[in-house]
């Protein structure tokens, strides 16, 4: 009789065991997965105040028409989440190069933000951290699908004909 209480409690304690240890490694994986987020968000942080800084300086003055187009957006303010606000500012960068406008003035302006060192594969990076973190800034309400097509709509359009 004893020793099946014995083997019962020895069979509870090594149940204890087995579920801490699983909880001991979700922890530890959530730690990791954290320290991977916040690595991902700095470096991207340092994107932004970089790129953002080169962009502005390049084209305020020169392209004033193109510089309010690309920073003509409220997710770009300061309070904005750091994750939408370089997703926007690199899918205005991508239909600068390749859609809008194909005047003259746009083919300049990325002409000039290349020849500042925002090439191509700098704004790959950008896309890869962007899409790394979830393309949702962590905190921030969740979008859902209708606001993301807003969202994408609205980086999409220009607030008037930049002639």
């Amino acid at each position: 009789m004893a020793l099946v209480s014995v083997r019962r409690s020895l069979q509870r304690l090594l149940g204890l065991v087995a579920r801490l240890r699983i909880i001991a490694q979700r922890r530890r994986r959530g730690r990791l997965l954290h320290e991977r987020q916040a690595a991902l968000r700095a470096e991207l942080q340092a994107w932004k105040e970089r790129w953002f800084a080169v962009a502005s300086a390049a084209l305020k003055e020169s392209s004033p028409e193109v510089y309010a187009w690309l920073f003509s957006n409220p997710a770009q303010s300061a309070d904005a989440p750091l994750v939408d606000s370089v997703g926007i500012f690199v899918q205005r960068l991508d239909q600068l190069a390749t859609e809008w406008p194909l005047r003259r003035d746009g083919f300049v302006a990325y002409e000039r933000l290349v020849a500042q060192g925002l090439a191509p594969e700098i704004v790959q990076r950008a896309k890869v951290l962007h899409a790394q973190l979830g393309g949702c800034e962590a905190g921030s309400p969740r979008r859902n699908a209708s606001s993301a097509r807003t969202m994408r709509e609205d980086a999409y359009s220009t607030p008037g004909p930049i002639e």
